[in-house]
């Protein structure tokens, strides 16, 4: 089955301690491999699979061309179909707070079956995705969000002791850190981001959100020097005002934001082992 949705939210504080883990992949089905019986229609001379049959050509027997028998008895070819695994989408994690530490692990893992590359009507599953903080900006709102490769914010030990008689905000920073190694690392792909005052990411800091993947932040401003990848995806970023406070949105010398398509080898055949990604099906940039 396709992966749930998953909601913590607080109006104090929120922490979710390293070997802790959020998941919301999603599941998979395996089908088994069995018989097709398909009935033969012919014209004249030619044979043809009722599947493939046309409706423009008058057909004058139902039958089987190694073995015929009378006009009107329904012969099959039979075909012998292999099993095949098809994945489903990974769900929603949404993480809210005035303070966030999320320093566990954010899992929104897919599993792409052989048949899930984009050329047939199975689509690629979509990946999980994760939000961080609220969109209406109230009291309660996250200030500001940094995005770095770890979580290096002080372990915020009273908090973890005493959840509901610790000062949360003596015990962790107006900033909250995303880290794109968890990110990755946890197979999101859609992330959302959401501050009262800022979101920041430095110099040579990179973030790939995988084929088809997105990135949304929305805040007072936004400084980016860093490099984001969503192949075939979507990048928005949305500064609003807070009171009489301006907005803007810096994208540093170095910075990069990259939505451009990617290639996909069409020559290799549908179900073939070893594709490297058979998600890699996107060529137009978002």
């Amino acid at each position: 089955t396709s992966g749930g949705s998953l909601s913590i939210q607080s109006d104090g504080a929120v922490a979710v301690d390293a070997g802790a883990k959020l998941d919301v992949s999603g599941g998979s089905v395996a089908y088994q491999p069995g018989t097709l019986k398909r009935s033969l229609l012919r014209a004249g001379n030619q044979w043809t699979p009722i599947d493939r049959a046309s409706a423009d050509t008058r057909y004058e027997e139902l039958g089987n061309s190694k073995a015929r028998t009378d006009v009107g008895t329904a012969v099959f070819q039979t075909v012998q179909v292999p099993g095949y695994v098809e994945g489903k989408d990974a769900g929603q994690a949404t993480v809210a707070g005035r303070r966030v530490y999320l320093a566990g692990a954010v899992n929104g893992q897919t599993v792409v079956g052989p048949n899930q590359d984009g050329r047939r009507s199975a689509a690629t599953p979509v990946a999980g995705g994760l939000t961080v903080g609220r969109q209406r900006v109230t009291d309660s709102s996250l200030a500001d969000v940094v995005i770095r490769p770890n979580v290096s914010d002080q372990r915020p030990d009273a908090l973890f002791a005493n959840p509901t008689g610790a000062d949360a905000d003596a015990a962790l920073s107006t900033i909250a850190t995303v880290a794109t190694n968890g990110v990755q690392g946890g197979g999101i792909g859609r992330l959302t981001l959401y501050a009262a005052n800022a979101v920041k990411m430095d110099a040579g800091i990179s973030l790939d959100l995988g084929v088809g993947g997105s990135l949304r932040i929305q805040t007072n401003g936004i400084d980016l020097a860093g490099r984001v990848r969503a192949a075939g995806g979507s990048i928005s970023l949305t500064t609003l005002p807070v009171g009489e406070s301006g907005s803007g949105i810096a994208l540093r010398s170095g910075s990069e934001l990259d939505v451009s398509g990617t290639w996909s080898n069409d020559n290799v055949p549908l179900g073939v082992a070893g594709r490297a990604l058979a998600g890699l099906v996107s060529t137009a940039g978002g």
